[in-house]
């Protein structure tokens, strides 16, 4: 039972996240529905005017009917894993037979209703196509229950597949739309507010001291600088990169902060070879790694100590600590705007995806929780 409700969490919490767009869609959709099908029962069905409201109240039942299936089934499926991977996986057969059943139910549920004298006693299995009513003859054709059935969940299965279709086109240009406007602000934000010129000028100081000690190491120390403002300057074009990508451009940083701190800077980092290729928003560990060295490093006279540490937690999931020492306050001020980004990122990516922080007088922590990719080459 745990693992039944396990498995389906993840689709009710999906259902009950909704956006203005798709509420206000689906409603336009709905009515669509309604008065399609009320102009079709107008034209089919016969009634008298004590079963005329009740006809219309069954119809209002079977747009509700369509729209069930679709929007905790197909929905959740298509926003945890079809849109994510970009791909529709094995995992849509069982989930294509469980709609196909549940609409069967359904339909059902909703000739039975139509039998009903309180819905306008409709006998949909009798059926007239034409009819001369100067003869008094017409064309007629009788279904079978079973029959009408299996036709309207089929009907239904392949107007699922046109929605879900036109849900994920809608779907797949706004989040390109918004992680683009995303990635556009992190990037000026990365350029303006933490890569100041406060950086650059101690970088350029830490240089300028070494020319007369070590001129080959001020040497390499100019290359990381230039790699590090290259990688700024491009991280628009790319808006995932993988942990060993982020890692190598968070290590320059750290080479040329460790100039200038030496010994006040402490660096541990645990990276599990399982989760270096898993995909992360450009910029993540390196906006991450600046916090800990302006408000941990930076402001104390004894410096301090900065953990990182990625690791496997399951099949679905990994994690990416990062963790620095807290001793005076920092005199920068901590908006946490760019914590925000990188969270409103995540999300972008994956909406299982989470970020956590907690903070006491020793230590200031984050926690990333991801979603593990087990094919992350995949294009």
């Amino acid at each position: 039972m745990n693992n039944l409700w396990s498995a389906l969490h993840p689709y009710w919490q999906i259902s009950f996240k909704l956006s203005r767009a798709y509420l206000w869609t689906n409603l336009i959709l709905w009515f669509g529905v309604w008065t399609a099908m009320t102009i079709a029962m107008k034209m089919i069905v016969k009634h008298d005017d004590a079963q005329h409201w009740g006809q219309y109240v069954r119809i209002v039942l079977d747009a509700v009917f369509a729209f069930l299936p679709l929007h905790f089934l197909l929905r959740p499926y298509l926003k945890l894993y079809a849109i994510p991977r970009s791909r529709i996986g094995l995992e849509v057969l069982p989930i294509a037979l469980v709609f196909l059943l549940l609409s069967y139910g359904l339909m059902w549920l909703s000739v039975t209703l139509a039998k009903l004298p309180l819905f306008g006693a409709i006998d949909m299995s009798q059926m007239e196509v034409i009819k001369d009513t100067a003869s008094g003859k017409g064309l007629q054709f009788v279904v079978k229950d079973h029959q009408l059935l299996w036709l309207g969940a089929i009907n239904n299965l392949v107007i699922a597949a046109t929605w879900a279709g036109a849900y994920w086109l809608c779907h797949a240009v706004a989040a390109k739309k918004a992680m683009q406007k995303q990635m556009h602000e992190a990037q000026l934000q990365q350029l303006t507010n933490q890569l100041n010129p406060h950086f650059l000028f101690n970088a350029l100081n830490s240089i300028r001291a070494l020319i007369y000690e070590d001129q080959d190491k001020a040497a390499h120390t100019v290359t990381q600088l230039s790699e590090l403002f290259r990688h700024h300057l491009q991280a628009h074009l790319k808006p995932l990169s993988s942990l060993r990508e982020e890692w190598q451009l968070a290590s320059q940083y750290l080479a040329i902060e460790q100039i200038r701190f030496e010994k006040r800077l402490e660096v541990h980092c645990e990276l599990a070879d399982d989760c270096l290729a898993q995909q992360l928003p450009t910029l993540t560990l390196l906006t991450l790694v600046e916090n800990a060295i302006k408000h941990g490093i930076s402001p104390n006279a004894r410096g301090g100590k900065i953990q990182l540490r990625a690791a496997k937690l399951d099949a679905q999931r990994w994690q990416l600590h990062i963790s620095n020492t807290v001793g005076a306050p920092s005199r920068e001020q901590s908006t946490r705007t760019g914590l925000a980004n990188i969270r409103r990122r995540l999300e972008l990516q994956h909406p299982q995806q989470r970020l956590q922080w907690v903070s006491d007088k020793e230590s200031f922590s984050i926690t990333l929780e991801l979603v593990y990719d087990p094919n992350p080459y995949r294009g």
